[in-house]
C-alpha cells in the first residue's frame, strides 16, 4: 500500500485520499507543493477572501495564484455531509489585500483571453447596450428587443 503524510499535521494516508481525515485541508498536490515552495501566506497576515467552497473549485485559482506569484493561504471552513457517505468541505481561498486587485485585473485579462466576446459585452454593457442586439437600455432585468436577461437575480 502506497502511504504519504499530511504536510499539514503528518497523518498517514493512502494515496486516494483527497482530504486529510485528521486536519480536512485537501491533500492535492497541485494545492500543497505552492504551499511548501513558499506562497504560503501567514496566518497573521491581513488577508480577503476571494473564492470559497470545495477544494476541487479552488484549484484552477490556486495555480493562477502560483503562476503569478501571489501568496495565499487556504482557511479551512466547516465541512458538511452531501450524502451519508460523503463529507463536503468548504474552504476558503485567502490572498493579502494588497493583492486582491492585481488577482482581479488577472482574471479579467485572462477572462478576455479566454473569451475575447466578453469584453465586446462589457463594453455594450458599460455604453448602456444590450450585448446581444445593441438595444438601448436603461433600467431593464430583460432585454425589451431580444429578450437577453441582463440582471442575474439573487434568490
Amino acid at each position: 500500500m502506497d502511504s504519504h503524510k499530511c504536510p499539514k499535521c503528518g497523518a498517514e494516508y493512502n494515496a486516494n485520499i483527497s482530504t486529510c481525515a485528521d486536519c480536512l485541508i485537501p491533500l492535492d498536490e497541485k494545492l500543497i507543493e505552492p504551499l511548501i515552495e513558499g506562497l504560503k501566506l501567514p496566518n497573521d497576515a491581513k488577508a480577503v477572501p476571494i473564492a470559497r467552497g470545495p477544494a476541487g473549485t479552488i484549484t484552477s485559482l490556486v495555480n493562477i495564484l502560483v503562476e503569478f506569484n501571489i501568496p495565499y493561504r487556504i482557511d479551512e471552513e466547516t465541512g458538511h455531509m452531501e450524502s451519508t457517505s460523503e463529507l463536503s468541505l468548504e474552504m476558503q481561498l485567502m490572498v493579502r489585500e494588497s493583492d486582491f486587485d492585481k488577482f482581479h485585473e488577472i482574471i479579467e485579462n485572462l477572462k478576455y483571453e479566454e473569451f475575447p466576446e466578453f469584453e465586446q459585452a462589457d463594453r455594450s454593457i458599460e455604453a448602456g447596450l444590450c450585448p446581444a442586439c445593441g438595444y438601448k437600455i436603461t433600467d431593464e432585468k430583460i432585454c425589451p428587443e431580444c429578450e437577453l436577461p441582463l440582471i442575474i437575480e439573487d434568490e
